[in-house]
């Protein structure tokens, strides 16, 4: 953790090991005064945390940034950038959640370039417009979109929700001028062991749409 301007620096030697897995939050959080705070770990490439009940992942807010320049590939985790945080995102490819993997972008968009795939997570939207231009692998995820978030995925052409951990999936936009949109979405599979089910909302003046583009098919299971 650093918090209220503090520094924590990890592994930055050339020696430095680029993966690690647990129950590990990296934390950066300014207070109350919103002062810069940073937690880097510059050397890492790849991390896959271990789900106990805690939440283990990436947390950024009020002038706090995580710096790992180097990250990649994220799986059983958590990615929370809430008011005033930042996090280096350019560099990402996947991100998959696992049971308890909230993915939040709150106020501010981040630069998810590089993003390909982002599964099996709670993706959190609020009060911003936030690009995706490469996300294409959406699979097991649930959307929600409020306060005028809006966000299209023109790369995203087919949806399989897959998991097993028993709960429901939501494409959810909910409030006057909060938009998602999947122009190209062709299929939509459901396959699990449970009677889940995916919904399509659109709440309190909120838009959802799916397969508006010519190249759209229209098959579900």
């Amino acid at each position: 953790q650093a918090l209220n301007g503090g520094l924590v620096s990890i592994g930055d030697s050339s020696a430095a090991a680029t993966s690690t897995s647990g129950a590990i939050r990296f934390i950066a959080d300014g207070g109350t005064s919103n002062l810069s705070s940073r937690v880097e770990v510059p050397k890492l490439e790849s991390y896959e945390g271990y789900q106990n009940g805690t939440a283990p992942g990436f947390y950024a807010q009020r002038g706090g940034h995580v710096s790992v320049a180097n990250l990649t590939t994220v799986s059983r985790s958590a990615l929370e950038l809430k008011s005033g945080g930042t996090m280096d995102t350019t560099q990402l490819v996947s991100f998959s959640g696992g049971f308890f993997g909230d993915f939040t972008v709150l106020d501010q968009p981040a630069d998810f370039t590089n993003l390909e795939s982002l599964s099996s997570a709670e993706v959190r939207i609020t009060g911003l417009t936030q690009p995706f231009p490469k996300l294409s692998n959406i699979d097991d995820s649930s959307w929600y979109l409020d306060g005028g978030a809006t966000v299209t995925l023109d790369a995203v052409q087919q949806y399989a929700y897959t998991s097993i951990d028993n709960s429901d999936r939501y494409f959810r936009a909910d409030g006057v001028g909060s938009v998602l949109s999947l122009p190209n979405l062709s299929t939509i599979s459901i396959i699990n062991d449970f009677s889940n089910e995916l919904f399509v909302q659109a709440l309190n003046g909120g838009l959802v749409s799916i397969g508006d583009s010519s190249s759209a098919a229209t098959s579900t299971s």
